[in-house]
């Protein structure tokens, strides 16, 4: 099963439940009677593809929507993402990484507007070291 049907499926799967939850969200009672009932057809379709699907296949689905979060994420961020490769890291390790980076910074000369370190410092949130006009942030 290929990525994008796996997250489909994990997607679909997520908003039945939801509807069958009903929330409260500004539906009345007969909208929320009704979304209760697509949400519980769209329950059993899942189910009963899954019930077709091989067991590995199955148990790849269903350990991916126990470990799954689904998020709602801007245009514009997704955007900027395409083509990026992203990795999730412990912060622990980015700001071990952050702190050898920073040494190189001391005696550093160069054009600091050009600078592919000084973007990265500050894509990634790390806190200046001071706010000197003209002067690169992260330079101590």
């Amino acid at each position: 099963m290929n990525s994008q049907l796996k997250n489909d499926l994990i997607i679909f799967a997520a908003t039945c439940g939801m509807m069958v939850q009903g929330g409260g969200y500004g539906f009345n009672e007969q909208e929320k009677a009704e979304l209760k009932k697509m949400g519980e057809v769209g329950l059993k379709c899942f189910e009963q593809l899954v019930n077709r699907m091989p067991k590995v296949l199955c148990g790849e689905l269903l350990k991916s929507i126990k470990t799954s979060e689904i998020a709602v994420i801007p245009v514009d961020q997704v955007r900027k993402r395409i083509g990026a490769k992203s990795i999730n890291v412990k912060r622990e390790y980015v700001d071990d990484l952050v702190e050898q980076a920073l040494t190189f910074c001391e005696d550093c000369k160069r054009d600091y507007k050009r600078c592919r370190l000084r973007k990265t410092l500050k894509k990634i949130g790390v806190e200046p070291c001071h706010d000197e006009k003209g002067k690169c942030e992260y330079r101590i």
